[in-house]
């Protein structure tokens, strides 16, 4: 595998890692934080958030797919725990690569 591949790889993995924190830290509709065996719980939900965060959707619209999440489990968190998440989600940075930057001549 190549450097790029790895550092790509690497990107991701703290991407979904950052996503994942916000969802359990912050929306955790079901209430399992603390429960060290379910801190995988949220996963299922990570792609979508990040394929909005990538299209930089409107917060609404990530709200929304949270909202969607919420009652595909059988659960319902307040709009204003909603908007905090997903102010804490357009926070992260969801780049793969650093943004490209010009080689100056010297």
């Amino acid at each position: 595998m190549s450097a790029e591949r790895n550092s790509r790889a690497a990107a991701a993995k703290r991407i979904q890692d950052r996503i994942r924190q916000v969802l359990l830290r912050e929306w955790d509709p079901l209430e399992i934080r603390a429960e060290l065996k379910c801190q995988d719980e949220y996963d299922a939900y990570i792609g979508t958030v990040y394929r909005l965060l990538v299209a930089h959707a409107k917060p609404d619209l990530v709200a929304e797919a949270l909202a969607e999440a919420e009652h595909h489990m059988g659960v319902q968190t307040s709009s204003g725990a909603r908007d905090s998440t997903v102010k804490m989600l357009l926070k992260l940075d969801v780049a793969l690569t650093p943004p490209h930057r010009p080689v100056q001549a010297e």
